[in-house]
């Protein structure tokens, strides 16, 4: 062989491996590069996912105030003020008759008192527009010291649907 052609074949082959090395690093540089980029990726996404987690709890928490504002308007707008049963039944109650004790909730009021005539104090209550279904809950009996009959009445407060 002659030295030129030795020379050629050593050159050749040295650009070929130097091909091959480049080839390989055209590969694995990007490999490389998007390791070190996902490394950099990864602090941030622990950071993204409380984010995501914190407005998860925020919303649980607006959509329970959503609920409890529903709620209470829902409430409200069915319910009677206690200032107008207070009124209604002061306009009803006679003067001969006096309450004691007086319990209400958005369904019910209870009345404990006394009265010269307890039954016609039904009649009352059933003839309003914001109660119904009056009724006594324990047996009239007779005062012994002031002769008046003690009573204890509830009735249901109509909405302001059922009105």
């Amino acid at each position: 062989m002659k030295r030129g052609d030795t020379f050629s074949r050593y050159l050749n082959i040295t650009l070929a491996g130097v091909s091959l090395l480049l080839l390989l690093l055209n590969v694995a540089f990007p490999i490389w590069e998007k390791a070190v980029q996902l490394k950099e990726l990864v602090p941030i996404e622990q950071q993204l996912k409380s984010y995501v987690n914190e407005a998860r709890e925020l919303r649980e928490k607006v959509d329970m105030a959503r609920r409890k504002v529903e709620f209470i308007s829902e409430r409200k707008t069915g319910a009677i003020p206690i200032l107008q049963i207070i009124d209604e039944l002061t306009r009803l109650v006679p003067d001969d008759t006096w309450i004691d004790n007086l319990q209400f909730d958005d369904e019910e009021v209870n009345i404990h008192g006394f009265s010269v005539s307890a039954a016609s104090l039904l009649s009352l209550v059933e003839s309003s527009d914001l109660f119904k279904h009056a009724r006594f809950r324990s047996s009239v009996t007779q005062n012994r010291l002031n002769g008046l009959e003690r009573f204890h009445l509830s009735a249901e407060v109509m909405g302001r649907k059922e009105r």
